[in-house]
Order: C-alpha cells, then sequence, then structure tokens
C-alpha cells in the first residue's frame, strides 16, 4: 500500500475517533488535560515563549496544546481534518469553544504548510508525526516555517527493537480493524525521530530520558524533544560558513 493511501485510511480511522469522542464528556475532558500538560512542559522547557507559533495537528477538538498556552499572542492551529460539531453537554461545549476562541485554525497538511519561511518562532508537533503521510517532509517543514533560532517541540510514542518487532508481526495483523492501528501508518524507534531531526538541520536542546530496560524490551514510551533551528542562518535558510 503507498504512503498515500496508508494516509487516507488513517484519516478515515482519525474521523472516526474524533466524531465518536466529541460526544464523550470523559474523554473530551482527558484529551484537554493532555494538552494542558503538553504545554506545562513546553513553558517549563521555554520559559519565554515567542509571540507566534504553529502546532502542526491540534485534534478534533481544535485546540491542542495552543489553547493553554496564553503567553503567545499569535497561535495558529493546523490540522488536516477540520473539528467534528461538538455533541456533548452545554458546559463542557462552552469550555471547548472558549478555548478554541484564541486558536486560529487552518487545515491544511503537515507535509505542506500553506506558510512563508521563518514565520514562527515555536513549532509544536504533539502525538502527531505516527499518523501523517510523510513523516521527514513534515519535520522538514517545521524547519522551513520557523525563524532563524526558532524552536521545534517534537513528541511521539516510540518502541523498542523488541516492541516494535512484537507491533509488525503481531499486533498490526491481529488487530488490524481497531482505531489503534489503522490510524497509524508509522511506528519508530528514538534513533529514526533523532535522525529526522538532524537531517533538517535542527540541533536537539532537551529530550526526556528513560531507563536502558524500557529501550532495550518495552513496549513503548513517550520521546519528548525540543530542537532549535541555528540562529546563525543565511535568507536562504543555510548555515553560513
Amino acid at each position: 500500500m503507498s504512503n498515500s493511501k496508508q494516509w487516507q485510511h488513517a484519516q478515515q480511522a482519525e474521523g472516526e475517533y474524533w466524531s465518536g469522542l466529541t460526544a464523550q464528556e470523559e474523554g473530551i475532558r482527558h484529551v484537554l488535560q493532555e494538552n494542558r500538560e503538553v504545554a506545562a512542559r513546553i513553558s517549563a522547557w521555554l520559559p519565554v515563549l515567542p509571540n507566534a507559533t504553529l502546532e502542526i495537528g491540534v485534534g478534533g477538538l481544535g485546540i491542542g496544546a495552543l489553547g493553554f498556552l496564553k503567553q503567545t499572542s499569535l497561535r495558529v492551529g493546523m490540522d488536516p481534518l477540520p473539528p467534528p460539531p461538538l455533541i456533548c453537554g452545554d458546559s463542557l461545549r462552552a469550555v471547548v469553544l472558549s478555548l478554541r476562541k484564541s486558536v486560529h485554525l487552518v487545515t491544511a497538511q503537515g507535509e505542506r504548510l500553506p506558510f512563508p519561511d521563518g514565520s514562527f518562532g515555536l513549532v509544536l508537533c504533539s502525538n502527531v508525526l505516527d499518523h501523517v503521510c510523510n513523516p521527514q517532509s513534515v519535520v522538514a517543514e517545521a524547519y522551513r516555517v520557523l525563524q532563524p533560532g526558532g524552536y521545534f517541540y517534537l513528541a511521539v510514542d516510540v518502541f523498542s527493537f523488541a516492541g516494535l518487532v512484537k507491533w509488525y508481526l503481531w499486533t498490526r495483523w491481529r488487530r488490524k480493524k481497531e482505531i489503534l492501528v489503522r490510524a497509524h501508518p508509522y511506528r519508530f524507534r528514538e534513533p529514526e525521530l533523532l535522525y529526522y531531526l538532524c537531517s533538517a538541520g535542527f540541533r536537539l536542546i532537551n529530550k526526556n530520558e528513560v531507563s536502558l530496560a524500557k529501550r532495550l524490551c518495552g513496549r513503548s514510551w513517550d520521546c519528548l524533544t525540543l530542537a532549535q533551528k541555528p540562529a546563525d542562518l543565511n535568507f536562504g535558510g543555510r548555515e553560513r560558513h
């Protein structure tokens, strides 16, 4: 199956997931809490946030972590799927819509960001890269739209070697009809993500650490990274020599 067809199938699964979630108040609150935690982590890693921030893949609530990053004035949220109608209770709907007001939503793919070079001081991509059509292109596009010296926060599930073998030889086939599998065209090991960052030109600034045992035989864990586009760049985006 081509990358494009895999991604189209994944997007269908994503649409089903978010359409179902809009009626589940507990699920909505869980997503909001996860986004709040991402925003808190970014604020801790970057005490001074830039004025313009982009989030690639804000999800079906149309908020992402941006809804909780109130220190940055321009917040642009991007997703290939528009938010489905909210059919939860009135009070929770009001909370979601209030948070959404601060986010300028754009419908687009991460592989083709509709923004000029150097538009943002911070780009977020949290729990998204394993859902896209071309992960390396998304990282490269994040680099392109960042200002020199800007930051890229990337978070995604990664697998140990043993966990990845299990995924490809058992989980992907045994549970192929479940959204867990259908919505994920990709699964990664941590070195692969770090390679994407370095290949795009990023410098790694911060990363969470996990135990050696988990790296060798754990199922999966969240790889949380903060990378920076070098500040010493000319107008064309290449490093000066």
